[in-house]
């Protein structure tokens, strides 16, 4: 009995202190929306919407709605934003190597690309981890492809054993190579 007394009047204030809360946020942002009224009433915008128009010859005035241009906010093209970093870093680039854990890797990456803002990306596999420069020119246009499309970091990853972004003149990624002790290795086996 005597808990539920207590319970009631702990809860009874609890109320009290949110109401109690609640009006003075509420009379805070009526304040703040009032001076903010009076501050704005003292700003005239520098072009109206209607503009009247003379004309020497005509005695009549003409009215009509003025269109005002906003601004436009594009992205720079790359000869706009001139010679770029060596190194990307919004652009990882995951060298894995069998048995040495990567996939477990890669598999994070899919998992938490969602929540943190990025795109993982698995690039075909060909049997050959060597690969000719024909073959490297066509993934790094692939990954450029990719890059424009998404327009967000990504990170790829691919068992190969390395290709030069810069002979093709392109930015080259943060590379992230997994590779395993050779002795550990052949211990294991």
């Amino acid at each position: 009995m005597i808990r539920r007394r207590r319970l009631k009047q702990e809860l009874v204030l609890v109320v009290i202190f949110t109401i109690c809360t609640f009006t003075y946020l509420y009379s805070q942002i009526i304040k703040s929306d009032d001076s903010e009224r009076d501050d704005m009433s003292y700003h005239f915008p520098k072009k109206s919407l209607l503009s009247v128009e003379y004309s020497p010859n005509s005695t009549t005035e003409t009215w009509r709605l003025s269109t005002s241009t906003r601004k436009r906010y594009t992205t720079k093209s790359m000869s706009e934003l001139g010679k770029m970093d060596d190194i990307n870093p919004h652009f990882l680039f995951i060298n894995w190597m069998a048995g040495n854990g990567a996939e477990i890797l890669v598999f994070l990456l899919e998992k938490v690309q969602g929540m943190n803002s990025f795109r993982h990306v698995r690039l075909k596999e060909t049997p050959a981890k060597h690969l000719t420069s024909s073959e490297q020119e066509n993934i790094t246009e692939q990954m450029n492809l990719i890059r424009r499309e998404m327009a967000v970091p990504l990170s790829f990853d691919r068992n190969t054993d390395f290709i030069n972004f810069t002979y093709f003149d392109k930015q080259s990624p943060t590379y992230l190579s997994l590779v395993r002790d050779p002795v550990i290795k052949m211990v294991k086996q």
